[in-house]
């Protein structure tokens, strides 16, 4: 945990109905990834329900030693109280029942973010009740952009949402690397023009021009343009610069329709068309100059940036051999996604504070058994260290001697890039170390 509490500030941005549902749609010759929405289920009751979400978020800082594990280091170690940041985006969202994909229900922006104690509510209105997640997304590159390559965190329980709920100290952390600038192109750069058309009402609100790398990642390049009130919608001239041989991407372009000054997932958002209503994506960039890609806003319901704020993993742990009643009859097994490379003995304590997830088995849960199903929620598109350890005397530490632990990741250390989509048959075999 951070040692120093600084001075915060929070500005609120509340959304109080859910955006639609995305259907995404995947070029699988190049991994890019179309994003739409156009989920328009009735709810099932008509007067909405109201309740609130506030907490805190924190910001914890690491660094990579010289085998690639993370390493914790202090902000006054790192900075000595300069924040090279941009603004949190904080928001809730469900499931979509049929779907699965995320709908956002609510968001809040903290503009001026410290090291820790950032505040933040989210007001929501719903039609039925769900279970909630909430999630933040640090501005790494200040660019006011909720960028998919971003530090993203969360709270890691389901929130039951109900009529008048109000929860409080929902508290959580985002996990950062030292800030650095997006890498130069080494190769130069190339030019695309053309004209980013609102076709709907136009009320305001700047258009970020992006493109982004297969797999929805990024955005790699952005333009900021501000578009002109045409016919009953808007139009904007955009240059965008990327690298020079960069392949195939994905051109979008995102309007900040709810004018609250960032480009997120609520904003309504389009892509390069090849003809009205036809996305052109991908668009091979290689040497030339690409003049003339225009870009529909809204194209369907395509929305702006989707996050996948978090992924499941799924997997089994099971002694070396026999059942877990033979290791002891009093043993309890935790498994936890880590959020550091995890050292020496350990309380459950630590594993609470330092693990993005963790659960646990009681010695009646394990009891005639030669396996045991688990599962954790993790951030996407980060790194966790997965481990299972058994306290065999349940006397809240673990990896003792003696005491039998196992990893699950790629490496000794547990390392697991979490990726963008759940992972499952995660299996692991508890051995005791030398």
């Amino acid at each position: 945990m951070l040692p120093i509490l600084f001075l915060f500030a929070c500005q609120d941005g509340k959304v109080d109905t859910a955006s639609e549902d995305p259907e995404t749609t995947t070029n699988t010759d190049t991994g890019s990834n179309e994003e739409q929405q156009d989920d328009t289920s009735e709810p099932t009751n008509f007067d909405p329900m109201n309740g609130s979400i506030s907490g805190t978020v924190d910001i914890l800082l690491y660094t990579e030693g010289s085998d690639g594990a993370r390493e914790s280091i202090s902000w006054d170690e790192a900075y000595a109280g300069v924040f090279p940041f941009g603004k949190l985006f904080v928001a809730a969202y469900y499931d979509h029942p049929e779907t699965g994909n995320p709908v956002y229900v609510a968001y809040d922006i903290v503009e001026n973010p410290q090291p820790s104690g950032n505040p933040y509510q989210l007001d929501i209105n719903l039609y039925d009740p769900q279970d909630l997640r909430v999630f933040a997304v640090l501005d790494y590159y200040v660019d006011n952009i909720t960028g998919t390559d971003e530090p993203i965190g969360g709270y890691n329980r389901i929130i039951g949402f109900e009529e008048g709920m109000q929860k409080t100290d929902i508290n959580f952390s985002v996990l950062s690397p030292l800030h650095e600038e997006r890498p130069p192109c080494d190769d130069g750069t190339l030019e695309i023009t053309g004209d980013a058309n609102i076709t709907e009402t136009y009320t305001g609100g700047d258009v970020a021009v992006v493109l982004m790398q297969a797999g929805n990642k990024g955005p790699r390049h952005y333009s900021i343009v501000q578009p002109e009130v045409l016919g009953g919608g808007a139009s904007a001239e955009y240059v965008i610069s990327p690298c020079t041989s960069s392949g195939y991407m994905v051109l979008k372009g995102i309007w900040d329709n709810n004018l609250n000054g960032m480009y997120d997932p609520f904003d309504r958002a389009g892509s390069y068309i090849s003809e009205p209503n036809q996305s052109g994506n991908p668009i091979n960039i290689s040497y030339t100059n690409l003049a003339d890609y225009e870009i529909q806003i809204p194209l369907g319901e395509n929305s702006g940036l989707k996050l996948v704020p978090f992924v499941n993993l799924l997997g089994t742990v099971q002694p070396a051999s026999g059942l877990f009643d033979e290791l002891s009859s009093t043993g309890t097994l935790y498994v936890a996604a880590l959020k550091y490379r995890p050292e020496g003995e350990l309380s459950v304590q630590d594993i609470e504070e330092n693990s993005y997830d963790m659960e646990v088995f009681t010695p009646s849960d394990l009891a005639g058994k030669d396996v045991i199903d688990w599962k954790l929620t993790v951030p996407s598109e980060t790194i966790a260290y997965l481990w299972a350890y058994y306290d065999q005397e349940s006397n809240g530490m673990v990896n003792e001697p003696g005491e039998p632990l196992a990893s699950g990741g790629e490496d000794d250390n547990g390392k697991f890039p979490t990726g963008s989509s759940s992972t499952s048959n995660i299996n692991m075999i508890l051995a005791t170390m030398e």
